[in-house]
């Protein structure tokens, strides 16, 4: 966990890397949220 965090702090040192961070996080939480979605739906 510490080890993320130290990463996203280095990350938001860079102006750019700044702006993308957010953007990068949303299209995780998307991406997990689609492989929960179709996994629950072959589960039913």
């Amino acid at each position: 966990m510490w080890n993320t965090l130290y990463i996203a702090y280095n990350v938001g040192k860079l102006p750019l890397l700044n702006l993308l961070w957010p953007a990068v996080i949303l299209v995780a939480c998307a991406i997990n949220l689609y492989f929960l979605w179709t996994r629950k739906q072959e589960s039913e």
